[in-house]
């Protein structure tokens, strides 16, 4: 088992440390940080290419957990990538599109799901046992 694989045993803590895709996220930052200091023609562009970081984001996310860190759990990759996305949004909220007026691109409702999904997130996540 690789450091990543939710365990029996493993404590709140540990089963919420391994359900943030923090490479995801790094790679997120730094792709719309290079978007953001590039001087493009129109906004569009900018967040059409923002928009390809976060698709690139939740591609790599099963690809790093089962290549790298063997996690075989469908509910752990499911849950990463739900986090990525929670994530992205709140970390990066300037650079994403706004596609609707909807208070869901709130910065107070944002950081509320924020921390309710980290909060229960590892409840969703049940290790294999055996």
């Amino acid at each position: 088992m690789s450091a990543k694989t939710i365990k029996a045993d493993d404590s709140y803590f540990d089963k919420t440390a391994k359900l943030i895709p923090s490479e995801a996220i790094a790679l997120f930052l730094a792709l719309s940080s290079v978007i953001a200091t590039t001087n493009l023609e129109d906004d569009t562009k900018g967040y059409y290419l923002v928009g390809a970081a976060a698709v690139i984001g939740v591609v790599v996310i099963p690809i790093v957990l089962t290549n790298l860190y063997s996690v075989t759990l469908l509910s752990q990759h499911f849950v990463a990538v739900l986090a990525f996305l929670v994530w992205i949004f709140n970390v990066n909220y300037d650079a994403l599109p706004k596609f609707t007026d909807y208070p869901t691109h709130e910065r107070l409702i944002g950081s509320l799901v924020l921390l309710l999904f980290t909060f229960l997130a590892p409840i969703f996540v049940k290790p294999r046992t055996g």
